[in-house]
């Protein structure tokens, strides 16, 4: 009996310790949430989404997933890698999506390899405990710019004299240090433009060459992007043959010198205040080099002081000196000064906004181009007459008619009967007409923008798409590139993801309210980011996606061009299988009409050839003699916001600053604008475009589902094609 008694007591006092142990035992948590760059960024552009995650009370392995909403509403799933938590630590994880909505919420969940998860919803609000809430996006049309090393570059000065002036908005983001740097180049595509700093080389001693974050500032730039780097004072360090720095610098770094004459940098300001010269502290350093790349902007006794160099399709504005320390700092024009290095422009669309959307739905080019995909071959549209003269049908024949019908035969109590046929017969007859008119093949409708980069022989690529479902479904998308020969290309980058409407109006990501959906299911992005996994399309219905994507082409065009007089001289060939359409090179203010090139045809450009200026070519600018005195008069033909014309509308966003910007096309193009190629006139760089018509044995990206090719013969692609190409140097 006492043995008995002494294994129950035993038996309960394990069970009782196993208890307080499984009590004692604590879940991870969730504690911080920054998203963007000090939670500043934009909707519909990939942004970093860092989280901070305590750790309980044992060691756990797992992944965190974050889920944010689509333009429509529908949840995206991204999951990081392996992440492992220690008791009691804080572990951080960074991640990247896409916001496409301004009132959804944010969720986060950590599922451990054993145990049940643990999540947390982030409710996006305007104030709040910082970390405890998804702050709200930017404003649509707001720039985002950040300042890497120091606070005082000018930059905030600039947008508060852009913003009195011309209604300009832009945030400004300060970052002490390199930490909050994306590691993936598409981590900055909601990023306007970087200055970077160097009075403090601290700062970019972790900056080191082939780092992953390294890697994404190199590859952002090279895909579209703006850096201004400032060195003077401390260039000897930051900018030495080790230095990550050096990499971008247009030159080689000779030495460190003051400079007592700066009417050159004034005069480029376009001010009227001098830079306050002193002795000792205050005398201008600067950072003189050699064997420069890119076209010297300002120089001042031989000395180059801004130089504008292209990386890629990007650019670099290297200025000699530091903006944050005296002199420059105590400059009055230094707004002025930095206005001009970032191509700082008025916003524009505080006029525009009410105006565009009751007309057209939209007020950026993106927004156009994204409505004019929305037309299919073989999908027509019901007009809204016939809706309205089917419904009266429909009410005429389950009221009236059958009640009429059935006292002439004497027997109403049949309407257990005819009212529910008619119903079925009118429901069958409405699917059937919308079979008939929407048909039953999956469409879509395709733009493709593709780059090449004569000086590296690199491919970059943009492909829009809206897809047409004829039935409720799950989509499997990749992206496949290929090569002017039509094959595809090697190694390639692909970033997939969907395409929003920007603004305010109806279905745009700015709009706000709630958005209604019948898919309770979500979707999520490839690991890679290179597909789109299970994305749900509505029946009849549509859905906008794109995809940015490079790799090095195999198979360049011909192209030797050198300056003379300021004027593109060389020949430019086509050594396709298929003809370019409507050529044309613009280099710096000039354009040439080249024409058509054939398979192999070449076009020779001199001195005397036929020029117009660009200005000219895009507006439709012409002068004209009017009135018994023959006063000239200048008379732009307006653009078309109603163009439904893909290429029409791609062209305006290709060159959109060249052509005059937003006050000659009435729409803004901030969602799309590393589209823009216009600042690589400014530099040593030409830029030819044309369009493609074959766009079976041409260059883009070809769009798959579960890997066949999506779409068949009745959906529509629209291919142009765009070289950059150098424009050496005459030795002569």
């Amino acid at each position: 009996m006492r043995v008995y008694r002494a294994l129950v007591a035993l038996v309960l006092t394990a069970a009782l310790s196993a208890t307080a142990s499984a009590q004692r035992v604590e879940p991870p948590r969730f504690v911080g949430l920054r998203v963007g760059f000090d939670n500043q960024y934009k909707l519909g552009l990939f942004t970093p989404v860092e989280l901070a995650l305590r750790g309980g009370s044992e060691k756990l392995l797992g992944r965190v997933t974050v889920s944010t909403a689509d333009p429509d509403g529908v949840q995206v799933r991204v999951t990081s890698g392996p992440v492992q938590v220690m008791p009691g630590q804080e572990t951080r994880v960074v991640l990247y999506t896409r916001f496409g909505r301004a009132d959804a919420d944010l969720q986060a969940e950590f599922q451990p390899e054993r145990g049940r998860p643990v999540v947390r919803n982030y409710p996006m609000q305007y104030q709040g405990e910082e970390g405890n809430y998804l702050a709200p996006p930017l404003d649509f049309g707001q720039d985002l710019y950040l300042v890497v090393g120091s606070a005082g570059v000018g930059l905030d000065e600039a947008v508060e004299r852009i913003r009195r002036e011309a209604g300009f908005r832009a945030a400004v983001v300060h970052l002490d240090g390199i930490e909050q740097l994306p590691t993936r180049w598409f981590g900055y595509e909601g990023v306007d433009g970087i200055v970077l700093a160097t009075s403090r080389p601290e700062v970019y001693r972790p900056l080191v060459p082939g780092s992953a974050r390294w890697k994404a500032l190199e590859a952002w730039l090279a895909t579209g992007g703006h850096v201004v780097l400032s060195a003077g004072s401390q260039a000897a360090e930051v900018l030495a043959p080790d230095a990550a720095l050096s990499g971008i610098v247009p030159g080689r770094l000779d030495e460190v010198i003051p400079l007592r004459q700066t009417d050159a940098l004034e005069s480029y300001a376009g001010g009227t205040a001098a830079i306050p010269l002193g002795t000792g502290e205050a005398d201008l350093i600067i950072a003189r080099l050699t064997d420069v790349e890119g076209r010297v902007v300002v120089e001042q006794a031989g000395v180059p002081l801004v130089i504008r160099r292209t990386v890629g399709f990007g650019q670099v504005v290297f200025v000699a000196c530091d903006l944050e320390r005296a002199p420059i700092s105590r400059w009055e024009d230094r707004g002025r000064f930095v206005t001009r290095l970032l191509d700082m422009d008025g916003g524009g669309e505080e006029h525009l906004e009410v105006g565009a959307i009751m007309r057209y739905g939209y007020v950026d080019l993106a927004g156009q181009l994204r409505s004019a995909m929305d037309r299919f071959r073989g999908v027509r549209m019901i007009p809204f007459s016939l809706v309205m003269g089917l419904v009266f049908v429909y009410i005429l024949l389950i009221g009236p008619g059958d009640y009429f019908l059935l006292r002439r035969l004497r027997r109403l109590e049949w309407t257990w009967v005819t009212f529910p046929a008619i119903v079925l017969l009118v429901t069958a007859g409405a699917m059937v007409l919308a079979h008939y008119l929407k048909g039953r093949e999956v469409r879509t409708h395709q733009v493709d923008l593709v780059d090449v980069d004569m000086a590296s022989g690199t491919l970059r690529g943009t492909t829009w798409a809206n897809i047409f479902s004829p039935r409720s479904d799950a989509y499997d998308l990749a992206f496949l590139p290929r090569d002017f020969d039509g094959e595809p290309v090697s190694e390639p980058e692909v970033l997939a993801s969907w395409m929003g409407f920007p603004g305010a109006g109806l279905g745009g990501m700015s709009a706000g309210g709630a958005a209604g959906t019948p898919w309770r299911s979500s979707y999520s992005y490839s690991p890679q980011f290179d597909r789109i996994e299970r994305m749900p399309i509505h029946v009849w219905s549509t859905k906008s996606v794109t995809a940015r994507w490079s790799a090095e082409t195999r198979r360049p065009p011909q192209a030797e061009l050198r300056r003379v007089d300021d004027l593109p001289v060389g020949t430019i060939t086509n050594p396709f299988d298929f003809p370019l359409h409507r050529c044309y090179l613009a280099y710096d203010r000039w354009v040439y009409d080249l024409g058509s090139l054939e398979p192999g045809a070449t076009a020779s450009i001199v001195p005397t050839s036929r020029r117009s200026e660009l200005k000219t070519l895009l507006t439709g600018r012409r002068i004209e003699a009017a009135g018994s005195a023959g006063q000239a008069q200048q008379h732009v033909t307006p653009y078309s916001r109603a163009s439904e014309n893909a290429a029409y509308i791609l062209r305006a966003m290709m060159l959109f600053r060249a052509a005059g910007g937003e006050s000659y096309t009435g729409l803004s193009h901030r969602y799309q604008r590393f589209v823009d190629l216009s600042a690589l006139l400014k530099t040593d760089r030409a830029v030819l475009w044309a369009e493609a018509d074959d766009a079976d044995r041409g260059p883009g990206a070809e769009i798959l589902r579960d890997g066949r090719p999506l779409g068949g013969e009745e959906s529509i692609r629209t291919t142009m094609v765009r070289m950059v190409l150098p424009v050496e140097e005459d030795p002569r």
